[in-house]
């Protein structure tokens, strides 16, 4: 019993590898990987380096959007802080299967040596404020890229797979909120009156991060950071087709970019390696693009976004876990 957590992580990191696995597998049956490779060695590599700066600006927003929502609690943390702690975030989900930074971002934040006194519950929710958020905002999206596309006629099979990608994003939500051992007692695995008390008091925690979104004016400005965040991305996903020689507009930038990001929250891999790729390659057959540039535009994507995040991301998580030892 005492290696049951263990077993448990290893299955979990095995069952992603497993999945990001078969992904890989079934686009290789559907492209030709000689032509993938033709299209990035033809990449050019100044590009390459200017599409790593729009990441520095992209961890900005997130971070100026929790700057926002700890002020909401009077426990407003530096804007370095944050941005520091979405760095750890986001190295966490890099190296991590099932996107397990966002529980890394939940002690990140409530153990920071400056503001101790955040409880895990009260971080929780503002994580699960970010990510409602993120949700609301990429189905708009999706749904007004099928739109502005002129996607009509729209097989079963990808109605399917939105219900696939919202349903997993939707149950993270939930085991993200489950991790914290406070909220166990809605599955009956903390029934004594002592941890009865301690889920009072979490649930009293988390209900004043959302009490304290009272005022328009503060919903006003973590929607706006939230599409400030989101402009940016969909510009690295815009300039990613770019690079490799392949003309898209901003419309077809938006559904793909959708797409994109309800895939990853697929349980996978490290990285949602091969589950992204997978996305861009769904992307592309609403809109008549050869499978082969999105496939590659999906390695160029993501490994500029590994170069960034496991440099930054990785000596971002070094300094910051001595800060909160």
């Amino acid at each position: 019993m005492a290696n049951s957590p263990g077993r448990k992580k290893l299955f979990r990191v095995v069952l992603g590898f497993i999945l990001s696995g078969l992904v890989v597998l079934v686009l290789l049956k559907r492209i030709s990987l000689h032509s993938v490779l033709h299209i990035l060695t033809n990449t050019s590599k100044p590009l390459a380096l200017i599409a790593l700066l729009p990441y520095f600006l992209e961890y900005a927003f997130p971070s100026w959007r929790l700057i926002l929502l700890t002020q909401t609690s009077k426990q407003r943390i530096s804007l370095l802080t944050a941005y520091r702690i979405n760095l750890v975030t986001a190295f966490g989900n890099y190296i991590l299967p099932f996107r397990a930074g966002e529980v890394v971002k939940i002690f990140a934040i409530a153990n920071s040596s400056i503001h101790k006194d955040i409880s895990k519950s009260e971080a929780a929710g503002f994580v699960l404020v970010e990510r409602i958020l993120d949700l609301a905002i990429i189905i708009v999206i999706f749904f007004f890229g099928l739109y502005i596309n002129q996607i009509k006629e729209i097989q079963g099979y990808y109605f399917i797979l939105f219900g696939f990608l919202l349903s997993a994003m939707l149950l993270f939500l939930v085991l993200m909120i489950k991790k914290n051992k406070t909220f166990l007692l809605f599955i009956g695995k903390l029934p004594d009156r002592k941890n009865v008390v301690k889920l009072k008091y979490s649930l009293r925690r988390l209900g004043r991060v959302f009490s304290s979104l009272d005022e328009p004016i503060k919903w006003i400005f973590l929607i706006i950071s939230t599409l400030l965040y989101w402009c940016v991305v969909l510009f690295s996903y815009w300039f990613a087709f770019y690079c490799i020689n392949q003309s898209i507009g901003i419309k077809e930038s938006l559904l793909i970019m959708a797409i994109g990001t309800l895939g990853i929250a697929i349980p996978a891999g490290p990285g949602s390696i091969g589950v992204l790729q997978g996305a861009f390659v769904v992307g592309g057959t609403f809109l008549d693009i050869p499978a082969e540039n999105c496939f590659a535009a999906g390695i160029f994507y993501q490994g500029v976004q590994a170069v960034f995040i496991l440099l930054l991301g990785g000596f971002s998580t070094i300094t910051y876990r001595e800060r909160m030892k």
